[in-house]
């Protein structure tokens, strides 16, 4: 701490005025001189003495803290037979550290506002960031301004303005004991749309179940995937022909005297897309078709096109070495029963388009969270059931996106 000692001597000696002469160097920097100027150890500390008889003060003129002769008089006038320690370098900020520490104290202490410990860590960490990012953005010579506090204070209220408004519809939801209640469901929106005309967003979210053996190597392996029927994609494209579950298929150039009814469609390696199904052999000169009762896992590129010809099941058989027998439950859904997602594309009548002619659908897994949202500021009451959506196929980090 700089410190002063001060001796007041009997200020009616009218000797000390009258006998006291002062140059300041504004007059004249040929007579300075300083009498008894003595150090106590410390360059940064001096000591003067006021001599009753003479004493000239020497300071330089861009640190002088006088603005003009007359008030260095005054000034002297005031300290006449004073004994002054002093340091010439204080700092201007003191008693305090530095001139932040100076304004963050004033802030803290200022009017006795009331600031909690938690406001005061936000505050200090907030300045730490603001003070990084400024430093960034010099550095890479980019604008830097603070926002104004009218935008801060009303940010909220006009941002609301602008959150696009999800178009919902109404469900009415029959219950037991002739009770009903009302569901608002938010339809898909034009992101979750363009996020699946992406080509690789697409390929994560419509993605197959995958059968690669002894290892994991994606979350399509787990078994709801490969087994529960909701996760199977009922159709797939290659080289423009729509191959659905259902179809009896042919192989390409010929390559087997045989077809093939399609069952499912699967990934190895999470990468090549086989399909499963049955082989079917045609039976006595063509009259009987025979179904393979083991399922068997071919390329889905092996497939050329789909087999037109009606299919009368009442003459198809299930075949095993050595067996010939009435077809099983399994295959007779797979022949009689179309697809309940195979929809034929109508016109403006209602009415299909071409009989070969089918929507195109994709099966796109969903993972569903709820939890209660209350409609009031007490946070107690008019409670409603809020829902979360995340695509289940595609990857933690892409699904906290």
């Amino acid at each position: 701490m700089n410190t002063a000692e001060l001796t007041a001597p009997d200020h009616n000696d009218d000797s000390v005025n009258k006998d006291l002469h002062v140059e300041s160097d504004l007059e004249d920097d040929n007579s300075s001189n300083v009498d008894n100027m003595n150090s106590d150890g410390n360059n940064n500390v001096s000591e003067i003495e006021l001599d009753a008889s003479e004493s000239i003060i020497e300071m330089d003129e861009d640190t002088s803290p006088f603005e003009s002769p007359s008030s260095d008089l005054d000034l002297l006038r005031e300290a006449t037979g004073l004994h002054t320690t002093w340091n010439q370098y204080t700092s201007d900020t003191h008693l305090f550290l530095d001139l932040q520490s100076m304004v963050l104290l004033a802030f803290v202490d200022g009017n006795n506002d009331m600031v909690s410990r938690r406001i005061l860590k936000k505050i200090l960490f907030t300045i730490s960031l603001v003070l990084k990012l400024h430093k960034k953005a010099i550095q890479k010579k980019f604008p830097f301004k603070l926002p104004r506090l009218d935008a801060l204070l009303n940010y909220q209220t006009r941002k609301k303005s602008k959150i696009p408004v999800f178009l919902f519809t109404k469900v009415d939801i029959q219950l037991p004991e002739n009770k009903a209640t009302s569901a608002y469901i938010n339809l898909p929106s034009d992101h979750v749309r363009f996020l699946a005309a992406n080509p690789k967003k697409a390929r994560n979210m419509f993605s197959l179940p995958d059968c690669t053996p002894n290892q994991s190597i994606c979350l399509q392996q787990d078994e709801k995937w490969r087994i529960h029927w909701y996760y199977q994609q009922p159709m797939f494209i290659h080289n423009g022909v729509d191959f659905w579950s259902g179809d009896i298929v042919n192989f390409m150039n010929g390559s087997t005297p045989a077809c093939f009814l399609v069952e499912s469609f699967h990934t190895m390696d999470n990468s090549a897309v086989f399909v499963q199904g049955y082989m079917v052999y045609i039976l006595e000169g063509g009259q009987f078709i025979g179904i393979k009762v083991e399922s068997t896992s071919i390329k889905f590129e092996t497939l050329l096109s789909i087999d037109s010809t009606p299919v009368d099941v009442a003459l198809c058989y299930n075949v095993s070495p050595g067996k010939v027998f009435h077809l099983i439950p399994r295959h007779k859904f797979l022949l009689e029963e179309a697809h309940f997602l195979k929809q034929h594309i109508l016109d403006k009548t209602r009415k299909p388009i071409d009989p070969k002619l089918f929507y195109k659908v994709r099966i796109l897994p969903i993972i569903l969270f709820t939890n209660n949202t209350s409609g009031n500021q007490s946070k107690q009451y008019n409670l409603y059931e809020s829902w979360s959506m995340k695509f289940a196929a595609l990857s933690y980090e892409e699904k906290l996106l």
